[in-house]
């Protein structure tokens, strides 16, 4: 076994400054509506996926859950290579990559992260490291995003603007830091749209990088998995039965806390949507949306989804009209998504436009058994972020069924619509 990598302790480092003081880390908001429908063509298949979701992390019928703070710091001897975020060459759990790490070494060995202790601090002494409030010069310094990747609609938003909705606007640069070179268009569209203030002082980077000072996003998330703070254990697991404290870096606990936690980010990132989405031109609301994938593959991934046109059939029956989201701006699909009643839609990364939704959209997503297993819950907090309704209809897979069992490459099998599926989503659209 390897040895861990040393991981980075806020609660032992007093360097720590924001731009704001901590004075809250969580705090109970209004959950969304999430409901599963399975509708497999099979009774066994339906009886499997309600016995998986009975016993996942996502299991949870709470009307509240937990927004969880992110703040902008000012970290020292900040290093970037190859997707991996360190401060004084130790692995930050706060960003993306600290997910990659902890995915990494559960996956080299499923025990390694047992042995880590949870340092235990009180609350108090918690915000206190992060009560060290920047001022003059240390503006005069770089806001780094550490970017999963430039093709990923989803994770863009959830993360990598979603760190930028916070950076002061008084800093000198942003840095959005990307193994990956080559980068969907929507990423400069959106950076354009929703910050025009940072304008030229954006730049893109894939090779290794090293700060002697930066800023970047930091959030509590995964520091309440690696700290033992009492009273935040209490609330945890009055809001998310499934957060295990004896266990909470492990994938059940992480996964619970991705699926009942809401970054503040996100919300400050959904204002600025809206604010913008404001000054657009008058346009008709379209109320009940189909999204249909564009057949660019540069624009989309392709999926022959069976079933499929006799869905689009029975929908514009009922009112539904087509859109295809790649083919729209920044600024048209927040509106299309916030003017909306009801979207149908198949699993994918443009559901994740349901954060600009209103509490009146009802999403109805398209999925399957892979689906509920590995992508499900990380959908969640955006729907949450617009208290909207999430209904999820979990049909059949098409494809090998090794292949249904364990996506290859973490590719999806499409869905298979049949009888099943197609009569559920049209009682549910009514």
């Amino acid at each position: 076994m390897r040895p861990l990598e040393p991981i980075y302790e806020p609660a032992l480092n007093r360097s720590i400054k924001v731009d704001a003081r901590a004075n809250w880390i969580l705090r109970p908001a209004p959950a969304a509506r999430i409901e599963m429908v399975p509708a497999c063509e099979s009774p066994e298949s339906n009886d499997r996926i309600r016995a998986y979701y009975m016993r996942s992390a996502l299991c949870n019928a709470g009307t509240a859950v937990l927004e969880v703070n992110n703040l902008p710091a000012l970290m020292h001897h900040v290093t970037w290579n190859r997707g991996k975020l360190k401060f004084a060459e130790e692995v930050t759990l706060s960003s993306p990559s600290g997910h990659r790490f902890i995915e990494a070494v559960t996956r080299s060995d499923p025990e390694t992260l047992k042995s880590v202790p949870r340092a235990k601090i009180g609350a108090k002494r918690f915000i206190n490291v992060f009560a060290n409030e920047a001022s003059g010069e240390d503006y005069n310094l770089p806001f780094i995003v550490d970017m999963r990747n430039g093709k990923n609609y989803f994770h863009f938003l959830s993360e990598s603007l979603s760190q930028l909705a916070v950076a002061p606007r008084a800093l000198k640069t942003v840095y959005l830091l990307s193994r990956n070179r080559s980068r969907r268009s929507f990423v400069e569209n959106f950076l354009a749209t929703l910050f025009p203030e940072w304008d030229d002082r954006v730049l893109f980077l894939s090779e290794a990088v090293e700060f002697e000072r930066a800023w970047l996003s930091y959030s509590f998330r995964l520091l309440l998995a690696q700290h033992k703070i009492p009273r935040f254990d209490r609330l945890i697991q009055a809001h998310i039965p499934s957060f295990s404290p004896r266990r909470a870096l492990e994938r059940r606990s992480r996964r619970a806390l991705a699926a009942f936690t809401l970054d503040h980010g996100l919300m400050r990132l959904r204002e600025r949507a809206l604010i913008a989405a404001k000054g657009m031109a008058f346009a008709p609301p379209i109320p009940k949306i189909l999204v249909v994938r564009s057949a660019d593959p540069a624009l989309a991934r392709q999926r022959d989804t069976e079933g499929f046109s006799l869905l689009r059939a029975s929908l514009r029956q009922k009112g539904f009209q087509e859109v295809v989201l790649e083919h729209l701006s920044p600024l048209e699909q927040i509106r299309l998504f916030n003017q909306a009643s009801t979207v149908v839609a198949e699993h994918g990364a443009g559901i994740a436009n349901m954060m600009f939704g209103s509490e009146k959209l009802h999403l109805i997503e398209i999925g399957t058994m892979q689906t509920l297993r590995f992508r499900w819950g990380d959908f969640f907090q955006m729907a949450h972020a617009s208290q909207c309704r999430y209904t999820t209809v979990f049909t059949d897979a098409s494809g090998e069924p090794l292949e249904i069992a364990s996506p290859p490459q973490g590719k999806l099998a499409p869905p298979k619509i049949g009888p099943a599926a197609l009569s559920a989503i049209l009682d549910i659209v009514g």
